[in-house]
């Protein structure tokens, strides 16, 4: 059975990392994952976000 004709179609979702674009299946118990993964694409929005705060504050 093919993952777009299942019930867990709702489950997908689209990365918000940059520039990625990436899908992937949201199994996370709250159903708010964000990104592809954590490592790459997390990461990487974290700290800039991060950086973008102490820019900021100076």
């Amino acid at each position: 059975m093919s993952l777009f004709c299942s019930r867990r179609l709702a489950r997908i979702g689209i990365c918000g990392g940059g520039l990625c674009g990436w899908l992937f299946l949201d199994e996370s118990r709250g159903r708010r994952r964000r990104w592809c993964d954590m490592k790459d694409c997390g990461n990487r929005e974290k700290a800039r976000r991060y950086y973008r705060q102490q820019q900021k504050s100076k």
